[in-house]
């Protein structure tokens, strides 16, 4: 059975000669009305061959092989010396330029979006990288004072553990009844002397203490509004990823350290060096508190920070790429009379691609080259754009290194 394709059955000759003949004149009007140097032999041609058909065009007398074959050779050497305008790219781009038609609605609506997407995106993440480096670059002398802190907590704790073992052994001891006044009052002033002693020694340790708790919280306050922040900044994303939210972990976690501590200093009386030492202790847990609350904020932004930097941006900037790519064409096309409408499916696939080009390009260019080639002096985020531009040069050179593998291994195939 004869297989019929549309628009080219021979009941349709008529008609695709016909508009064949049109299409050959309106490639020499072009032709003459831009400049463009035909042989004047090959316009001969072309009008005789055109003329031959028209005039062999009744039903009643059918072109002869040797007619329509001169003229589609005539026709195919004007089309190879035009190219690559063509009759239907002239008609397309006229029907563009008359305003009846805007191909670039499409990747016009895509690199808007596109851009504005980037631009949000992009302030978003240099916001939270501002923040994020003023957290980090307290953090050292946070580092530093926390651990000062720690060695002045534990010297303290060990002169209040000698002051309340004294006040224990005081409060048990009695004075027997056979011992006379003088010495019972000689030994209340030795203990008293040595009491004071340790007294002086606890409060001049709890003074360090104290001081060094007071730099960390002067440091904490310079921060706090940053801090602020960053929490602010993290939380949409955090709530967007399904994240628990920090306030909630460490407010329980400071209750708990208040319950620790206030507690024994409320029942079984006990005496004040102790309560002092529950203080001391208490102030020292929510210092550590405060800022393992803090490198806990810097790791929830750089957890969203890496992501957001590393792939959602680069993949817009892919798709920017590639829609800038495809208008820049459709601009270029119009203007050189080479406009030829795309489907719909092939502009998804550039998107597509784009955005694997971009996150792609940003993938290798980081684990490839780092920070120690030529590229540092691009700007990072140029080189998602590029790929996503040059999506084509760069899949073409995907295409080539997995042809030149696969023909290898052909010809080293056994036969």
């Amino acid at each position: 059975m004869k297989t019929v394709v549309p628009g080219f059955s021979e009941l349709d000759r008529a008609g695709q000669l016909a508009r064949s003949i049109a299409d050959a004149r309106a490639l020499l009007a072009f032709a003459s009305q831009t400049n463009r140097k035909i042989d004047p032999v090959l316009v001969k041609e072309i009008a005789e061959a055109s003329e031959a058909l028209e005039s062999s065009s009744n039903p009643s007398m059918q072109p002869t092989a040797k007619t329509e074959s001169d003229f589609w050779v005539k026709y195919d050497t004007l089309a190879v010396a035009l190219a690559p305008v063509s009759a239907e790219s002239i008609r397309h781009t006229e029907i563009v330029k008359a305003g009846n038609a805007s191909p670039a609605w499409l990747p016009l609506g895509f690199a808007i979006a596109g851009l504005l997407l980037f631009v949000i995106l992009q302030a978003y993440s240099a916001g939270g990288t501002d923040l994020l480096e003023q957290q980090r670059a307290a953090e050292k002398s946070q580092s530093e004072i926390l651990s000062r802190g720690r060695d002045a907590s534990a010297t303290l704790d060990r002169a209040f553990a000698k002051l309340i073992s004294f006040d224990e052994k005081s409060q048990d001891q009695t004075v027997h009844k056979f011992e006379n006044s003088i010495k019972s009052a000689g030994l209340e002033k030795i203990q008293s002397d040595e009491r004071n002693k340790l007294d002086l020694e606890v409060k001049e340790l709890q003074y360090a203490v104290n001081r060094n708790s007071d730099e960390l919280r002067s440091v904490q306050d310079k921060i706090r509004p940053s801090k602020l922040l960053l929490e602010k900044w993290y939380q949409p994303m955090a709530i967007l990823l399904g994240l628990i939210s920090l306030d909630t972990i460490y407010q329980d976690r400071e209750k708990l350290i208040n319950k620790e501590f206030t507690e024994p200093a409320v029942g079984a009386n006990p005496s004040i060096s102790k309560k002092q030492f529950l203080d001391s202790r208490l102030r020292a847990a929510l210092d550590r508190l405060a800022v393992e609350k803090s490198r806990a904020v810097q790791s929830m932004a750089s957890m969203i920070l890496a992501p957001l930097n590393l792939y959602a941006i680069p993949a817009v900037l892919g798709v920017l790429g590639a829609m800038t790519y495809m208008l820049r064409s459709i601009t270029t096309q119009v203007a050189s009379y080479t406009y030829l409408p795309s489907p719909r499916g092939v502009t998804m696939s550039r998107i597509t691609l784009g955005m694997i080009g971009g996150v792609i390009g940003s993938l290798f260019i980081t684990s490839t080259f780092g920070n120690d080639t030529g590229l540092k002096a691009l700007p990072p985020l140029a080189i998602p754009f590029l790929f996503g531009y040059a999506v084509d040069v760069f899949f073409a050179l995907l295409d080539k290194l997995v042809s030149t593998f696969t023909s290898e291994g052909a010809t080293q195939a056994p036969r």
